[in-house]
This record gives C-alpha cells, structure tokens and sequence, in this order.
C-alpha cells in the first residue's frame, strides 16, 4: 500500500483522513475512550495497518477523566475495518466504534469494542441501519424459548423437583417395596422403592436417586420438565445456585 494522509477541517473539527489503495471502500473509527498511556501505542498501531506514520488529533475525554478521544476516516481496500478491530481490541480499556461503508457490491459493517464485553459485530445498509439476518433472528428466537417455556430433560435432581401425586400411582406396578421403613412407617408396612440406586445395564452409568425416579418414569411413558425462568438454591454445607435457562444456553 501506499497511502498518503490529509488533515481536513470539518464544521469546526479536525478530522483525519488516510487514502490506501485500492480505494475501494469508505471507513472511520471513533475511538470514544483511551487512557493516556495507551494512545501512541494506538498511533503506532494504526501506523503499522496504513503504513504511514499517523498521529491522531486526541481530544481530552471530559466523561472520562484522564481518558482522551479521536477520530479517523480512510478510503481503502476493504476488510481494513475488521484489521484495526483485531489489533486494538486487545488492549482492553479502549472503547470505539469502527464502520465501514457499502460500496454497492458488500454490505457495510459496524464494530463495537468496550471493556468486559468484547466485540460486537454487524451488517448495515446504506443508511447505517443494522441488519438484522435471518440466522440472528432464528437466535434470538431460540433463546426467548429456552427462557420462557418448559423443555424436557432426561434426568434432574429432585431436591427441586415437584412430582404429581399421579406419577407415584402410575409406578407402584412396577415398583418393589420393602418393610423396614424404620421409625417412620408402622412396622411391618410396605414403602415403595422409588428413590434408589441402580447402575443403568445399557450404558453401565450410575443412576442416584432423584435420575433412577427419573429414568423409571420414563419407562413407562413418563416425562420429565423444565421450568427454566425458575431460579433454584440449595442451603447447607454449601451454597449451590441454579439457573437452567443459562445452562441450556451454555450446553447447547
């Protein structure tokens, strides 16, 4: 490449402007905030993608005390916009936006890098508006049904588990009792066995209690459900919480 660079006055502002070529596309960077230490190591960074040396018009942040602001436009090859995003998002205090136009043939792009939350990416149109693709659509879709209605699962723990009283009715041909119930139960009265432990013949996999009760239910045609948007605790030794709306997400 061989870029030359201009200064020019715009409403008042000093914008910077780089030329690469090929000029194919139009781009600018809006670097919102970045603390002193970092912005030669920006203009060196930025030097390095258009090489040319660049010295950015940095203007003190007044939301951000000791952070300071500058602006970028370029005409340049295309996929210049993904390159400055990959290189300055990996210094993580830098907030900035990154925008490349349409040139008829691709659609623009808009990148979006702030602290803790990483980048965000998407396509716009003409107008700057984001577009939304069917694939996002589909997953945002998907998400909303993970988080708002119940989905079956093979097994769950039955400390937080509702069980109807026609489950235990539907089991008990099939289930063996014992008369030791101790100090509970009348001596010499049957308990059914529905909480035991078992290792699965198929899989050789060990069932607890709470995933054997599961797994029996399911053999005579019974299911088992989540409520996802429902939060659950467990208090003893130890604190668990729970949220399976996020696990299904993270599991999928």
């Amino acid at each position: 490449m061989r870029p030359g660079k201009a200064n020019i006055v715009i409403g008042g502002n000093m914008e910077y402007v780089v030329t690469v070529s090929p000029q194919e596309v139009r781009g600018e960077m809006k670097i919102y905030s970045c603390p002193k230490s970092l912005c030669t190591h920006v203009d060196w960074a930025l030097s390095d993608i258009f090489q040319s040396k660049i010295e950015l018009d940095w203007k003190s942040q007044q939301i951000a005390p000791g952070a300071f602001s500058a602006n970028l436009n370029w005409s340049g090859p295309i996929n210049l916009s993904s390159r400055i995003v990959s290189i300055l998002s990996k210094w993580p205090k830098l907030r900035l936006e990154v925008f490349q136009d349409t040139n008829g043939k691709i659609s623009g792009e808009r990148y979006a890098v702030a602290p803790n939350l990483g980048i965000f990416r998407a396509d716009i149109n003409s107008l700057g508006e984001t577009v939304i693709t069917e694939s996002r659509l589909r997953a945002a879709l998907e998400r909303t049904r993970i988080e708002n209605e119940p989905f079956e699962i093979e097994h769950g723990g039955a400390a937080f588990m509702m069980i109807r009283r026609d489950a235990f009715e539907a089991l008990i041909p099939h289930t063996p009792t014992y008369v030791n119930g101790g100090r509970s139960v009348p001596p010499g009265a049957e308990v059914h066995d529905f909480f035991r432990v078992e290792i699965k013949p198929e899989t050789k996999h060990l069932l607890s209690e709470d995933y054997f009760f599961c797994e029996s239910y399911r053999k005579i045609g019974g299911k088992t459900w989540i409520a996802p948007w429902v939060q659950t605790g467990h208090f003893g030794s130890y604190l668990f919480n729970g949220n399976y709306s996020e696990f299904a997400k993270s599991n999928k």
